[in-house]
This record gives C-alpha cells, sequence and structure tokens, in this order.
C-alpha cells in the first residue's frame, strides 16, 4: 500500500423482469431497471488513514468504473470521481486483504524497486538544471504490478503543491530539517527524500504507520530491548538475517545530517548487496 489504493467488494446485479405475453413474445417492454447491493464490510486501503476518511467506501464500489487489467493482487480498475479526480481501485482477492499480508521476501522487492524508482528520477534534471525531487516518499505513491514491482506516481507533487502543505499532510515522514524550523522558505532536497524513503524502509520492515508512530525512535527502542530481531512486522513469516542490513541501510537514510545521508544510487547498491 501498501500501498497502493485497493478494494474488494462483492457486488450482486439484480435485474427486473420483461412483461411478456401469453404467446411468449415480448409487448410493451418495460425499462430494466438495476439494483446494486453491497455487501458489508467495505474495505479500502489507502496510504494512510486521513485519505481514507475522505472517501465513503459504499459510493466508491457503485461509481462508474474502466477495467485496467488484472494482476495477482487483483483487478484495477480507474475511477473518475464527482470532482474530476481520477483514481485507481484495486478489488483485492480474498487471500490479500491488508500490508500485513505481503511476506518478507515481497517487501524486500518492493523497497528494491521503490529504490531503483527514485534513484531514476534523482539522476534526471528540470529545464533549468535543478535536480529533480520527490518531494515527499511513501507507500500510497507506489503502484505494484502483477509480480509486486512497485511502480512510482505522484512524484510530480513538489511542482504542483506548496513545501508547507506537503510537510502539514505528512507527519512522520519529513526530514528534520524542513519540520525543527519555522523558516517560511522551505525547500526538498534529495537529501530529504533519502530521509523520507528511510522512513518507508521502516514501514515497509516494520509494519507501523509514521503517520502514528515516530519509526526512528519505534526501531531504535525495539533493537535495544530485542535486538534486530524484535523490529519486523510480526505478521511476516520467513524473515532472514539481512533484516539487520535493511535497518542498518535505513539508519544510514535517517541521519540528521543532511549531507551524511548517501544517495538514492548507493541506496540501491547497498541493498542490492544485502539481497545477495
Amino acid at each position: 500500500m501498501f500501498i497502493l489504493c485497493g478494494l474488494y467488494r462483492a457486488i450482486t446485479f439484480i435485474s427486473t423482469k420483461v412483461a411478456k405475453s401469453t404467446n411468449t413474445k415480448v409487448t410493451n417492454p418495460t425499462p430494466i431497471s438495476l439494483e446494486v447491493k453491497v455487501r458489508l464490510p467495505t474495505r479500502v486501503i489507502f496510504g494512510d488513514d486521513q485519505t481514507l476518511r475522505r472517501f465513503d467506501p459504499s459510493e466508491l464500489v457503485q461509481l462508474p468504473k474502466n477495467r485496467l487489467g488484472e494482476g495477482s493482487l487483483g483487478t484495477l480498475y480507474k475511477v473518475v470521481l464527482d470532482c474530476g479526480l481520477t483514481i485507481t481501485i484495486r478489488r483485492i482477492r480474498k487471500e490479500i486483504t491488508s500490508v500485513g499480508d505481503f511476506e518478507y521476501w515481497v517487501r524486500q522487492q518492493i523497497t528494491l524497486g521503490a529504490a531503483k524508482a527514485v534513484a531514476s528520477i534523482h539522476s534526471r534534471f528540470t529545464e533549468t538544471g535543478e535536480p529533480l525531487v520527490c518531494g515527499v516518499i511513501k507507500s500510497s505513491n507506489f503502484l505494484l504490478q502483477a509480480d509486486f514491482s512497485p511502480r512510482l506516481s505522484s512524484y510530480e507533487t513538489p511542482y504542483f503543491i506548496s513545501p508547507s502543505t506537503i510537510i502539514r499532510r505528512n507527519c512522520g515522514r519529513m526530514a528534520p530539517e524542513l519540520t525543527r524550523t519555522r523558516r517560511i522558505s522551505k525547500s526538498f532536497t534529495q537529501a530529504s527524500d533519502v530521509y523520507s524513503f528511510g522512513i518507508l524502509m521502516l514501514e515497509l520492515i516494520s509494519g507501523k504507520k509514521p503517520s502514528v508512530t515516530n519509526l526512528g525512535q519505534y526501531v531504535a527502542e525495539k533493537r535495544k530491548r530485542e535486538g534486530p530481531k524484535g523490529v519486523p512486522d510480526k505478521r511476516m513469516s520467513d524473515v532472514t538475517e539481512n533484516v539487520s542490513l535493511m535497518i542498518i541501510i535505513a539508519g544510514h537514510c535517517l541521519s540528521s545530517d543532511p549531507k551524511q545521508r548517501p544517495s538514492m544510487g548507493r541506496i540501491v547498491e547497498m541493498i542490492q548487496a544485502a539481497l545477495e
């Protein structure tokens, strides 16, 4: 979600009768009406609870949808809201209903793919020669393909929305240099992206939401009390020893000094080495 915008729903379509004459020929056919019944509970998976509260699942499921494709997670649809906003909805298969259902090996692949995507953005420049940034990197910015490889979306956000608005809406994901000062002028950097990516790594490993948990402190306390094995999400199975390396990499990303954070290209190399 992780990702992701997801939805599973059972819908029953009931058609009315068409009046027929006694000789089986249709006479004066009445208009066919359609009734949609939504069976509760409806479940919508967004990147955070604040986004979820903006939508009514029972309304979303009844909006006209265009089928985009079928994946391992379920069917993906495109929906255009009344306000003109276009979103994607995935009807999640019953076997996969939450972030906790992703095994460790899947989360590893998501982490590596996400790192490569951000590194690709960082390798490009604006027309004025400024390096591109993502502003904020979070699970809802990634769409998963059938093989669980992530595709980055919404990376253009910092070029359309003011930094102060993005910072205010993404509590727990922002670099300290963006939140500890009251400077009117705040700007994202590739180093602040790296910090945000480190938070994403810890979110994938721990299963905790940065909007409600200070992940840096949480992981530090867990490691102190239980060691590295106490950090991973308890819902995951087959957690390998390299989880310690992944936590260390995330720790480098979360350095309080922006100059001490590695580049995204270097992070890709470290993750690949950890997975070998």
